[in-house]
């Protein structure tokens, strides 16, 4: 069998269904939103309880990303993401049958949880595929797939004759990609130049003590918690904003659709630029330096075509966050492989706090309607990332020589 494995069609294979089980938890999530007001008037759901179960798969990330990476750096990876893969196959069998908001929440809440498990294990899984040297590039794919996902979900589910049919497709899909994953995925202790992996299982207690103590941990998870909060907030108000300057709906439309396709540009791009580089800080500062001045200025601009072009340019800044953040664990002596999975746990958790947290309850509240300000403050929450940025040691990227 492990000559098979070695084969490039099995790779490529392979290749495909991990890339799907990258996308199916975000797609389950948002093919609801083209559905919203079919789903709002079959369940007798309120706007609040619907933004409420629409982001109910973020809340098991928020409280089990840290464990997550935890047990699988110690029994590893793929028996974890296999546990969590029952979980949201049931979500999304579950899903079908709903009958109210409870139903509905929890089962949402349940079809993502897989999602938490290929997060904090996507760099190791992508070592096992082509190697620690790598692997950033190939995680970079994946994170990017999970981008497209959301577009995926958005463009097609209005096809889809009926709610029942288009929940019914997902959860076929879901139990596919789930089969495939179990059968064909093996965990592999990677070997590179930067570190040889250790094939020892480690206590829960010690990953857990190792990550927690080392500050290069938390700049990154903090980073990534001002990124992605600054992120949802940009995303969510862009489009009024843009209303609000003139533009008709469908250009705001299409300049919102270029910061997401940006995003999806910069998660692969990054890593290879940072390995033709050979060094990641010099992009990281550049990138913060662009998202901070794109959040803040370009909403100013009034021309469609160059408003468009400014933030696909700022889209590509921040969707270089992702890979470059979690990969900076892997070049710490004391976390490599053997404690990456829980590191990228812990950055993992405040970057969904950020989305939950950081636009709704902190910015928001702040600005109100005024979404200039809240624009600009987002432009200062990347420009403290910048700051931060600095306090972190080189070599930053998996692929860094």
């Amino acid at each position: 069998m492990d000559k098979v494995r070695s084969k490039f069609w099995f790779k490529a294979i392979l290749f495909a269904v991990i890339g799907l089980a990258f996308m199916i938890p975000q797609y389950t999530q948002y093919q609801m939103s083209p559905l919203a007001g079919q789903i709002m008037e079959r369940y007798h759901l309120s706007v609040e309880q619907f933004s409420s179960i629409f982001t109910a798969g973020m809340v098991p990330a928020i409280f089990l990303n840290l464990i997550a990476g935890s047990l699988s750096d110690k029994y590893g990876g793929k028996k974890i993401i296999t546990v969590l893969f029952v979980v949201s196959v049931l979500g999304a069998v579950s899903r079908i049958f709903a009958t109210g908001f409870v139903t509905m929440w929890v089962s949402m809440a349940a079809c993502c949880c897989v999602a938490l498990g290929f997060n904090v294990n996507a760099i190791k899984i992508a070592a096992s595929i082509v190697g620690v040297e790598r692997s950033v590039a190939l995680a970079g794919v994946f994170w990017a797939l999970s981008s497209c996902s959301l577009t995926v979900a958005t463009a097609t589910s209005a096809y889809f004759p009926s709610i029942d049919s288009a929940f019914c497709f997902s959860a076929v899909i879901m139990v596919v990609v789930a089969v495939l994953f179990t059968l064909m995925y093996k965990d592999a202790a990677p070997k590179s130049s930067l570190q040889e992996a250790d094939a020892e299982r480690v206590p829960i207690s010690e990953s857990l003590k190792v990550c927690l103590s080392t500050k290069e941990v938390w700049i990154s998870a903090i980073i990534m918690f001002l990124q992605l909060g600054g992120y949802v907030g940009l995303t969510t108000f862009l489009p009024t904003q843009l209303a609000d300057n003139g533009l008709s709906a469908i250009s705001a439309g299409w300049v919102a659709s270029a910061l997401t396709f940006g995003n999806v540009i910069g998660c692969l791009a990054a890593p290879v630029a940072a390995g033709k580089l050979g060094r990641s800080k010099p992009l990281m500062l550049a990138v913060a330096l662009v998202s901070a001045l794109g959040t803040a200025f370009a909403w100013r601009i009034e021309n469609a075509a160059l408003v468009t072009v400014a933030y696909l340019v700022t889209g590509i800044a921040m969707g270089c966050y992702t890979p470059l953040m979690q990969s900076v664990p892997l070049n710490i002596e004391k976390i490599g492989t053997k404690y990456l999975a829980t590191a990228n746990g812990l950055i993992c958790t405040l970057q969904l706090l950020g989305a939950v947290v950081l636009s709704s309850y902190i910015l928001v509240p702040i600005t109100g309607d005024n979404f200039g300000l809240l624009f600009t403050l987002i432009g200062v929450c990347y420009a403290i990332t910048f700051v931060l940025v600095l306090g972190l040691k080189e070599p930053m990227c998996g692929s860094a020589k």
